[in-house]
């Protein structure tokens, strides 16, 4: 790998850093339920949510050197579900 490849290649650390930003942004989220499809973006929002959980968990176990400690679901954010 060429030293200007590595600008483009994000450490486990980082990428759990960015998953946590996007899971406390989707947490900070207030649903509008007056506004029309309101139902389906809190549902992809709860999806997202979820897969960016599973993701960090995922390179948590993976036991990469940048990790420090895993990250459980339950410790990530709240685990508010959006209304329906």
């Amino acid at each position: 790998m060429n030293p200007s490849d590595t600008t483009a290649v994000s450490t486990s650390a980082e990428i759990i850093a960015t998953l946590r930003e996007l899971i406390d942004a989707l947490d900070r989220r207030v649903p509008h339920v007056e506004r029309a499809g309101e139902s389906r973006i809190a549902a992809d929002a709860a999806a997202l949510r979820s897969e960016a959980v599973n993701r960090i968990e995922a390179l948590s176990r993976a036991g990469s050197g940048d990790v420090n400690e895993p990250a459980p679901a339950d410790a990530i954010g709240n685990s508010r579900s959006p209304p329906t």
